[in-house]
Formats: C-alpha cells, sequence, structure tokens
C-alpha cells in the first residue's frame, strides 16, 4: 500500500477519492470496502466520508503511535 501518513495528520475526514490516493487502490475498491463496512465511513447526504481513525484502523495502525 502507498500510504503517506503525514496527509493523515492534517485533515480529520477524507472522500473516498482522497482515500484511494491514500491507500494506493482504486475507486471501485473504495466503494468495496465502503459498502461492506470493512473500511468504516459516516455519510453526509448521499457523500461517504472516512475519518483518520478509520484509515488508521483498516491499516492495522494505531493513531497515536502513528502521529
Amino acid at each position: 500500500m502507498n500510504t503517506d501518513l503525514n496527509v493523515l495528520n492534517g485533515k480529520l475526514v477524507f472522500s473516498p477519492q482522497e482515500a484511494c490516493r491514500i491507500l494506493g487502490v482504486g475507486r471501485n475498491t473504495i466503494y468495496s470496502l465502503l459498502h461492506t463496512g470493512e473500511l468504516e465511513s459516516i455519510r453526509i447526504g448521499r457523500q461517504f466520508r472516512i475519518t483518520r481513525e478509520a484509515i488508521y484502523r483498516y491499516l492495522g495502525l494505531n493513531s497515536h503511535t502513528a502521529a
């Protein structure tokens, strides 16, 4: 996975497109992870937003030690 953890330290929530770049996966993969709940998200209207903590959990990282 191509993760740049410095990007994660600056923002609280990310769009699916931003999560694609952070995780180094494609659009279909992100939406599949979101729909199955493997990558936790919040919904704002019809839009998905992924929290920084959800990305850390998905990667198996502790957000306090990764910063």
